[in-house]
């Protein structure tokens, strides 16, 4: 008996396709980004907000909409999404 060519092969993946998705989900609004970078560099999300000339509260709903988009539970794990998929060094 002969197997249907092609019945239990495994789909193509192509290289990048998920790392493309992951940049897709990430990408979020200038102002977010910028915020997530300054945390990146270490910033606290007060003094973020006082670099951008924002509150705090504005500040910390940024990074609230990053932390639903990406959902996750911590700036710190967002941090390192974005860094990952190059929006923020």
């Amino acid at each position: 008996m002969r197997a249907v060519q092609g019945a239990a092969e495994e789909p193509v993946r192509r290289e990048g396709y998920h790392r493309r998705q992951e940049i897709k989900k990430a990408e979020g609004t200038k102002r977010e980004l910028e915020i997530m970078q300054l945390l990146a560099d270490g910033h606290t999300m007060r003094t973020a907000a006082t670099e951008l000339g924002i509150t705090y509260n504005t500040a910390r709903t940024h990074v609230n909409h990053v932390l639903i988009r990406l959902n996750v539970h911590t700036a710190t794990q967002a941090v390192a999404i974005l860094m990952r998929t190059g929006l923020i060094k």
